[in-house]
């Protein structure tokens, strides 16, 4: 919250992180959180658009899904909602798979690759 009863600019780009990683572990693709990984999604861009003023302690919606996928980067789209229904924020990313113990950017493995396009595909957003 900031000193005017709103909620920080910043919260956004947190709630909206915390629906891309439920997001993700909805899909299962890691056999355990704990399991080190050897790569994964790292963020390279991300666009952040407020529509109305929230105040604590409102509830938002969120949705969140891919609207784009190519071999070796997708990209992301999330909304939130108040609780009149009223759109408060809409926010893109975009993020490339990487190949950490490498130190470089990598293919996409199949499994998520395959999942990427289907609901890039549903968006209707896919290039």
């Amino acid at each position: 919250m900031d000193a005017f009863g709103h909620v920080n600019n910043v919260s956004y780009a947190r709630y909206f992180e915390t629906a891309r990683a439920e997001y993700f572990s909805s899909f299962q693709l890691w056999s355990s959180k704990l399991d080190k990984q050897t790569s994964g999604p790292v963020l390279i861009h991300m666009d952040l658009d407020y529509r109305r003023q929230t105040s604590y302690p409102e509830t938002l919606s969120i949705t969140v899904g891919i609207t784009k996928a190519s071999r070796r980067s997708f990209s992301m789209g999330c909304s939130m909602w108040n609780e009149q229904g009223e759109c408060v924020l809409t926010a893109s990313a975009d993020f490339m798979w990487f190949d950490f113990a490498a130190g470089k950017p990598a293919s996409i493995p199949e499994k998520f690759h395959a999942l990427a396009e289907k609901e890039a595909l549903q968006s209707g957003q896919n290039s």
